[in-house]
């Protein structure tokens, strides 16, 4: 019997879990978009929320509070998906939540960051939002294929969005810069509303 090498093991992954022909259905194609686009917002913040409340004047320890807040407030968005199933529908569920969490961002930490209720807001709003997108997304790809090819899709979609993640972390910390200025950060948070 031959050994399987790492190279073997590979290919088998990479044609079971992954079929790019996906993407030419277009409902597929957008929907990658969108799970692109909140992944790498999502991202980006918890990625600088921390230096940017540090930059505003906030201790540390506020800092980390504020991380943990926004993780609390990600149990009321597991609940999000009772209300999607009994009354308006997963797409439906995920655009309020992804609205929610852009206008979160422009008005509660663009408008109102540099005062702590305003930071306390984003994190609630925004934690809860974010945590019910991720948890319809499996649901909403689910209404749009077979039983027998979820997986597959699934994973095509997600290798779609960390392939995104990967230069859009790099673009927020160019638009910071060297963190001596608190207005690049305003440009920031911009640029992630927009991307959200």
């Amino acid at each position: 019997k031959k050994e399987e090498t790492f190279g073997d093991v590979v290919r088998v992954y990479m044609k079971e879990t992954i079929n790019l022909k996906y993407f030419l259905d277009h409902k597929f194609l957008i929907i990658s978009i969108g799970l692109a686009s909140a992944e790498v917002g999502t991202s980006i913040i918890a990625t600088y929320l921390t230096s940017y409340c540090l930059k505003k004047g906030y201790t540390q320890r506020e800092s980390y509070d504020f991380i943990t807040v926004m993780n609390c407030f990600g149990v009321v968005g597991r609940t999000y998906g009772y209300f999607a199933d009994k009354y308006i529908g997963s797409f439906q569920m995920i655009v309020l939540c992804m609205t929610v969490a852009t206008f979160s961002t422009f008005v509660f930490l663009l408008a109102f960051g540099k005062h702590s209720y305003g930071m306390y807001l984003f994190c609630a709003f925004y934690g809860s939002s974010i945590s019910g997108f991720l948890s319809l997304c499996p649901t909403a790809v689910k209404k749009m294929c077979t039983e027998n090819d979820f997986g597959k899709r699934f994973s095509t979609m997600y290798l779609f969005a960390a392939c995104a993640a990967f230069p859009i972390i790099e673009i927020g910390g160019v638009i910071i810069g060297d963190q001596k200025s608190s207005i690049r950060y305003q440009y920031f948070w911009v640029f992630t509303g927009f991307v959200l």
